[in-house]
């Protein structure tokens, strides 16, 4: 497995792979890079993949020539020195240079079975076009166009994004196929904790300078508390995560009721499991673009953060567009949608306040981590068989989810 990202390192993504492996009655040798903040703890608990990890050392980061020869060096020594020739390729990212040394590799080994895991889209990446620089971007973009044309397996996280690879690539639109993020549910405390006082909304993980800021949850507490003075102390947001946009602390500061807005620091990520459970409700604000605004019609994002929530069983309130995969998830639960519209939060946090929002938390199901790992193995092994059981993977992943979606339709 050649990925940039992966356990014990910390990151949403690093996270996600982990998440979505260690179910898979397989064994995985995987070239990653070494960073920092990592959790040991993570590669203490208990799987049914095992995984031989061999870091690389790398000078910077994905987005440097030097660092990307660095990780293929590295990555083409570890492939040499296995004892024997593996049963099939995987890469993923974020970041893409790791699906570049798939490519490589499978040049070199054209009968090796490969299965490509993106994280997200790739050339239609939203942010890019808001981003003053942005190194090897159409290195990336060439890498995923080849990538989607050569690889024998691709999967996505969402609906959206695959749709958008099909029509980015139609050759290849019956080699893509979609398995969910997941939460893994023995990794939370039990039996959960109660949730503090008083009543908190909770935001974790990284804020972004665009389209994933806290501004506008801050404009719509103090619009609320306008409007109904009565909740004065009743409630607080709390943020929880290393990373605040300078602007984001400049529109707290100007608050009228900042005092009902806290900025924490970030918690390694299964403390963020158990720090979850102690929420009334979880904040996710998911990459709001906007028609008029920014030309942009849906999202193609599905936070990984999303499924970890759906795990603590809390309400949420998403922050998000009316057409993302986010608010697909936030109506199974017949949940209220909030846009950047800080009147449209203030509406729905004080549906919130008031208990009016009931949470269908079985729809999570869908997104427990056995599921995701028996999906994921099935579309190894179906890579591992050929084109003909590639062909049949879709109707197979049904078949695998078909009880779930039963179950969930009755209740």
């Amino acid at each position: 497995m050649v990925s940039w990202l992966f356990a014990p390192y910390t990151g949403s993504a690093d996270i996600d792979l982990f998440k979505r492996l260690h179910r898979c009655e397989l064994d995985f040798v995987v070239v990653q890079a070494r960073r920092e903040k990592r959790d040991l703890r993570l590669l203490q608990i208990p799987t049914s993949a095992t995984f031989e990890r061999h870091e690389v050392l790398v000078p910077a980061g994905p987005r440097t020539r030097a660092a990307r020869d660095a990780f293929s060096r590295g990555a083409h020594e570890a492939f040499a020195r296995l004892s024997a020739r593996p049963d099939f390729m995987l890469s993923h990212s974020n970041e893409v240079p790791s699906h570049r040394v798939a490519l490589e590799l499978k040049r070199l080994y054209p009968q090796l079975p490969w299965v490509a895991y993106f994280g997200d889209v790739v050339s239609r990446n939203l942010y890019v076009p808001l981003m003053r620089d942005f190194p090897l971007f159409e290195e990336d973009c060439e890498t995923e166009a080849r990538t989607l044309a050569l690889a024998d397996l691709v999967i996505c996280n969402n609906e959206v994004q695959r749709r958008w690879f099909c029509e980015q690539c139609p050759d290849a639109a019956a080699r893509i196929v979609t398995v969910a993020h997941c939460f893994e549910s023995r990794w939370y405390p039990s039996p959960s904790v109660p949730p503090e006082s008083p009543f908190t909304f909770m935001h974790l993980g990284a804020l972004y300078p665009f389209k994933r800021r806290a501004e506008p949850l801050l404009q719509a507490v103090d619009l609320l508390l306008e409007v109904y003075p009565r909740l004065i102390g009743t409630f607080r947001v709390v943020f929880v995560g290393d990373e605040v946009p300078d602007d984001d602390l400049v529109a707290w500061r100007a608050m009228r009721h900042r005092n009902h807005v806290e900025f924490r620091p970030g918690v390694p990520y299964l403390e963020s499991l158990a720090l979850m459970q102690r929420a009334h409700a979880l904040v996710i604000i998911d990459g709001v673009f906007d028609r008029t605004r920014d030309g942009v019609v849906e999202s193609p994002y599905l936070p990984g953060k999303l499924a970890d929530y759906l795990g603590a069983h809390r309400p949420i309130l998403a922050v998000t567009m009316e057409q993302s995969p986010t608010a697909e998830v936030l109506r199974a639960r017949g949940e209220p949608i909030a846009t950047d519209d800080p009147e449209r939060i203030a509406f729905v946090m004080k549906r919130h306040l008031d208990g009016r929002v009931s949470s269908r938390h079985h729809t999570a199901t869908r997104y427990r981590a056995e599921l995701a790992g028996a999906s994921m193995e099935l579309c190894f092994r179906a890579a591992m068989s050929g084109a003909v059981a590639i062909g049949e993977l879709p109707r197979l992943l049904r078949r695998l989810t078909q009880p779930i979606e039963e179950a969930i339709a009755c209740t």
